[in-house]
């Protein structure tokens, strides 16, 4: 169910939120759209709700694979949980995440290309990362 949830522009989804002008996770899917406005109690509609949210630790931590191994992000992983050739049966094929830390932006990103599985990251000063890539045996 999660690729239908991450690609989809139709509810329920976070990508329909996004369509419906969210930058936010919602409390409810169908919170506001933009034919029906605000449909239910708008008193009981949270815009910033981190019931929903407990998937981005996924979306950072696996999908992306940027996880603290000390506090403050001083040092960190790059694993992503990805099959070397993408999500290719899931149709997803591309991220790219970002995480704002005291020590400066990290960025992991990976897209599928005609040799595999690319990945660029970005490191900020002061900080030890350690990456890992899944390599081809041949």
């Amino acid at each position: 169910m999660w690729p239908t949830n991450f690609l989809s522009k139709e509810f329920p989804s976070w990508g329909f939120e996004e369509e419906n002008g969210s930058t936010t996770i919602w409390e409810r899917w169908d919170s506001f759209t933009k034919e029906d406005g605000f449909k239910y109690n708008a008193a009981m509609n949270s815009f910033s709700h981190y019931a929903f949210g407990a998937v981005c630790e996924w979306m950072f931590g696996n999908a992306a694979g940027i996880k603290a191994t000390k506090p403050g992000f001083e040092t960190f992983d790059i694993r992503t949980e990805i099959a070397p050739d993408g999500m290719r049966k899931d149709g997803i094929n591309y991220l790219n995440a970002s995480l704002r830390t005291m020590s400066g932006e990290i960025m992991s990103e990976w897209k599928k290309g005609a040799e595999g599985l690319n990945l660029m990251v970005k490191v900020p000063v002061n900080t030890i990362a350690h990456i890992y890539m899944y390599l081809r045996s041949h």
